[in-house]
């Protein structure tokens, strides 16, 4: 016999209800055919990463996504050269915190927008932890893009370590 217990927040309340074993139950029954956990990746089609973190996603496949740490986008932008910085986080959470040079193009948005995003420099594109942005970029350069880079740890690894005055969230 197995147990199941109830939280009502609400009331503030605890329930067990005793469950029965199945014997077809494909999991636990008499002759189980799910013995292990899917491939979570491969079911979604998208890569994993800790939500609790700023940890970027793993790289799919065999193509590798280019990439800069916050420190070296600082330093590009400090050096003046051609470089766009993309920001594909949705209109509410511009309202949390945003770059002054970022472009918003949101990612609700994108198959309406994509051309607006250029081709002839590099384009820094972010969000708030880098994967997001991440998938934005690999499906990009299957779409033909070369000069996507990948903010690494997004806005909130700005706010660490460029400026503390941005809200990380």
């Amino acid at each position: 016999m197995g147990r199941l217990l109830l939280y009502d927040a609400l009331d503030m309340t605890f329930e067990t209800i005793t469950l029965r074993k199945r014997p077809a139950c494909p999991v636990c029954g008499d002759l189980p055919t799910i013995t292990a956990l899917i491939d979570y990746e491969e079911f979604c089609g998208v890569p994993g990463y800790p939500h609790d973190t700023d940890q970027q996603p793993r790289s799919s496949g065999t193509a590798t996504l280019p990439a800069l740490s916050v420190q070296e986008i600082r330093a590009r932008l400090e050096a003046g050269g051609p470089l766009m910085l993309l920001d594909v986080r949705e209109p509410h959470e511009l309202l949390i915190s945003h770059l002054d040079q970022g472009v918003n193009i949101p990612l609700s948005q994108m198959a309406d927008r994509w051309q607006e995003i250029p081709r002839d420099r590099p384009v820094v594109v972010f969000c708030r932890s880098g994967a997001r942005s991440a998938n934005l970029i690999a499906e990009l350069q299957s779409a033909g893009y070369t000069n996507l880079i990948n903010m690494t740890g997004g806005i909130n690894a700005w706010s660490r370590e460029i400026d503390p005055s941005i809200p990380r969230y």
